[in-house]
C-alpha cells in the first residue's frame, strides 16, 4: 500500500482573492445624467435612464395592484416577489 502525504492546510494559499464589490466600485468612473444627477457604471445604463425613466411617467402597471413602474422589468420582478403564483404580464399604459 503506498503512503499517502499529509498535507498542512494553514500552508496552502487561497486560489486568488477578490475585490470587495464596494471598494472597486468606487475606483471606476461613473457616467452621469445631466438632468437629475444619477450616476451609472456602465453608458448604457445611463442611455436607458436618459430614454425611458429620467422626466417620464411610469410606463406600465401591475395588473394585479395600483404599482405602476418606469421599466417592464421591475413590474415583472414585482408580481414575482408580491404576487406569487399568479401570471406574470404587465398593462401598457402608452
Amino acid at each position: 500500500m503506498e503512503e499517502t502525504k499529509d498535507f498542512d492546510y494553514e500552508e496552502e494559499k487561497p486560489l486568488g482573492s477578490r475585490r470587495r464589490r464596494g471598494t472597486a466600485l468606487r475606483d471606476i468612473e461613473r457616467h452621469t445624467c445631466s438632468r437629475c444627477s444619477k450616476s451609472y457604471i456602465h453608458a448604457w445604463h445611463l442611455k436607458r435612464h436618459t430614454k425611458f425613466e429620467c422626466g417620464q411617467e411610469p410606463r406600465v402597471q401591475c395588473p394585479y395592484c395600483a404599482a405602476r413602474m418606469k421599466q417592464r422589468g421591475h413590474v415583472y420582478r414585482h408580481i414575482r416577489q408580491c404576487h406569487r403564483g399568479q401570471n406574470v404580464y404587465v398593462i401598457d399604459l402608452n
